[in-house]
């Protein structure tokens, strides 16, 4: 479906009203520099068709997951540390709705899809900050594809009702739901609400079911060995990325502050934060602790800026990522098992980690 300019930039791009990180006296501090040495340094991955491709991984070489995340992470760094340049903003949008498929899916536009309901989520929630108008338009597709990959109708009783699956070129049948997550569904949600579209309220089940008893969150109830906690007799530990997860999903769900499950995870999760690593991985997967540092640094970050953190909890996030910064400004994980050395994918959970730290 042509997108026209005229229709992403009716009236310039939205932003909405970033978060107050003052200047001090004698300028940016350490942190604010940090910010917007980053991003710009991420706005130099971007290519001339707009998209922000991979260099390191084949499956993301596209940039159609890849695009919109890093579109999310620079539109909240304030302005008055860095202008956003809303030109490329909207070429970045305009050429992600060109790869959209007839179906109305991010994610499709190589033979090996990728991600294409994180991709999508990822786009409707870009596409809400920064064009709203358009998913009332040309990206109104995006919203029926992506509601109608929920598993609704049909998986009563499977432990996969409410969830969101990976979004293949087939639909998953019951009562195979095949890989569905915590962190994939909780990025759908988030999407839905961003755009105003109602949520199958079997989504809340879905997430409660990947609460752990220590009050914390696991990835998945569907593949129990993907999560990344210790295990006794079956039962999983509630462990960093996925508590994250799990209180943002809440949030994003309607339950606030005051609720007992959102208060049990967030009590576990300011008992155990670090700012070097994910935490309450178990011993055998400590990679993973490492591997996955800038996605929980983002995750604990967002949580703790909302419901409030351990005390310290910013300086010491502010210190670790100042201190791995690159010299070109960017962000890497020494690990690829989760796909963190990519810079683009680090740098906009550190982005995202920062700015969040900064305005709490």
């Amino acid at each position: 479906m042509p997108v026209t300019r005229r229709a992403l930039l009716r009236g310039g791009l939205a932003l909405p009203l970033a978060s107050a990180v003052g200047l001090n006296a004698c300028g940016p501090s350490p942190a604010q520099e940090a910010l917007a040495r980053g991003a710009r340094a991420l706005w130099g991955l971007q290519a001339p068709d707009g998209l922000f491709p991979s260099r390191e991984f084949g499956l993301l070489g596209r940039g159609q997951s890849l695009t919109p995340f890093a579109l999310l992470a620079l539109a909240g760094v304030p302005e008055r540390l860095l202008p956003f340049p809303r030109d490329a903003a909207a070429q970045a949008l305009r050429s992600l709705l060109a790869m959209m498929s007839p179906q109305g899916a991010i994610g499709f536009a190589d033979p090996v899809p990728d991600y294409p309901v994180y991709a999508t989520a990822l786009t409707i929630s870009a596409l809400a900050v920064l064009d709203p108008s358009a998913l009332t338009g040309p990206a109104a597709p995006l919203l029926a594809y992506l509601s109608g990959q929920q598993l609704t109708a049909g998986w009563e009783g499977s432990s996969g009702h409410g969830a969101f699956p990976m979004g293949g070129r087939d639909r998953p049948r019951p009562p195979q739901p095949g890989h569905v997550d915590l962190s994939m569904t909780r990025r759908a949600i988030e999407a839905l609400k961003a755009a105003g579209h109602p949520v199958d309220p079997a989504a809340l089940g879905f997430v409660l079911r990947c609460g752990a008893p220590d009050g914390g969150f696991v990835y998945s109830p569907v593949e129990p060995t993907l999560n990344k906690s210790a295990e006794q007799d079956g039962v999983y530990e509630g462990y960093g990325s996925a508590t994250c997860d799990g209180l943002l999903a809440l949030l994003a769900l309607g339950r606030g502050a005051e609720d007992a499950r959102v208060q049990a995870a967030l009590t576990r999760l300011q008992a155990n934060h670090r700012a070097d690593l994910n935490p309450n991985v178990a011993v055998e997967r400590e990679l993973f602790a490492r591997a996955m540092r800038f996605y929980y640094r983002a995750g604990a970050a967002q949580v703790f800026k909302r419901l409030g953190g351990p005390p310290g909890w910013q300086d010491g996030l502010i210190t670790a990522l100042i201190a791995e910064q690159g010299e070109d400004g960017l962000w890497r994980n020494e690990l690829a098992l989760q796909k963190e050395s990519e810079p683009i994918i680090a740098s906009s959970f550190a982005l995202l980690a920062l700015s969040a730290a900064l305005s709490a």
